[in-house]
């Protein structure tokens, strides 16, 4: 079989493994969550794969389905290599339907709560799972930038797009820091997916990630997107054949990319990263023992910046710089 899909359908397929939102901020923590926490040989393998999926999928163009493909990547010292998605990786909503059901059982919990939601393999030998954490939601920079402002584990720009908004929507998806409580508030099964409902005080809360979308007037679009990465990858982004990238300085950045050229609309424009001196640890409950708590350490940040078509990505940076 060597059907080709887009990358918009290889994202979406992406969520419904492993997401619990529609616009994607969850995405990676959740797997690298899955990752960190191991469990059957089966799952480390598939949680592996969508890690290395993650730093390629932002520049796809098409990716056939059912086979492995190469794909270009360069690393923060600016080195091409290539590298293989695995045809375990791509697998669509309709090969399996209970990844949708996870998927639209995640959308369902509330902002204020956490949750940690699986199902059991045919084999019995793995699961698949998904973590949800508490989301904030802004509809307003300034609203945004004040409550970012009271936290070090994730960065933002000095400054968003001069110039009238549509709109502006941004979520931060918050974590219970090492040194918090969870507190367990229900279990149960809806159908064949299992889940826990946590909370936790406000107090205890680190932001993990966020995503903003900025419509301007004039028809643009901006998006940024953070999140906490667990390990160092050498790997910065995926490239599309042409594409060209630039080495720059970005403003509290151990690395930072431009990318031009590109062969996809939407395609990502700049990608960063911050080496942290000290980790950031956040903690969740066990999907095999629910009065159980295990702590990840994350000790980088990854950043990716999106700009109009027409705009030169420097402008992006400038702007995270606040030149």
């Amino acid at each position: 079989m060597n059907k080709k899909i887009t990358a918009n359908e290889f994202r979406e397929t992406l969520d419904c493994h492993a997401s619990d939102l529609k616009a994607n901020p969850w995405l990676a923590q959740s797997i690298i969550a899955s990752e960190m926490k191991g469990g059957t040989k089966v799952q480390r393998k598939w949680t592996t794969s969508l890690v290395i999926a993650l730093l390629i999928i932002l520049t796809l163009g098409t990716v056939a389905y059912g086979v492995s493909t190469m794909f270009r990547v360069v690393n923060w010292d600016g080195e091409v290599t290539k590298k293989e998605i695995p045809e375990s990786v791509i697998t669509r909503e309709e090969d399996n339907p209970l990844y949708g059901k996870l998927w639209r059982f995640m959308e369902k919990v509330p902002d204020n709560q956490m949750a940690r939601a699986w199902f059991d393999s045919e084999d019995g030998n793995s699961y698949n799972s998904a973590d949800k954490q508490v989301e904030k939601h802004f509809n307003c920079a300034e609203d945004f930038l004040e409550y970012m402002s009271g936290f070090t584990s994730l960065t933002v720009p000095a400054r968003f797009p001069e110039g009238e908004y549509v709109s502006f929507d941004a979520t931060v998806t918050l974590a219970c820091r090492d040194t918090g409580k969870l507190e367990l508030q229900s279990t149960g099964d809806d159908g064949p997916i299992h889940y826990f409902i946590f909370s936790m005080d406000e107090a205890d809360a680190v932001p993990c990630q966020y995503f903003v979308v900025i419509r301007m007037k004039d028809g643009t679009e901006y998006r940024m997107q953070s999140l906490l990465w667990y390990k160092e990858e050498e790997d910065a982004t995926g490239l599309n054949e042409g594409e060209t990238f630039e080495k720059v300085t970005a403003r509290g950045m151990d690395g930072a990319l431009v990318i031009r050229n590109h062969q996809n609309a939407g395609d990502r424009d700049v990608v960063m990263i911050r080496r942290m001196d000290e980790p950031v640890g956040w903690k969740t409950m066990d999907s095999a023992e629910p009065y159980k708590e295990w702590t990840g350490y994350f000790d980088n940040e990854r950043i990716w910046m999106w700009g109009p078509e027409e705009t030169d990505p420097m402008e992006l940076v400038k702007m995270f710089n606040g030149e």
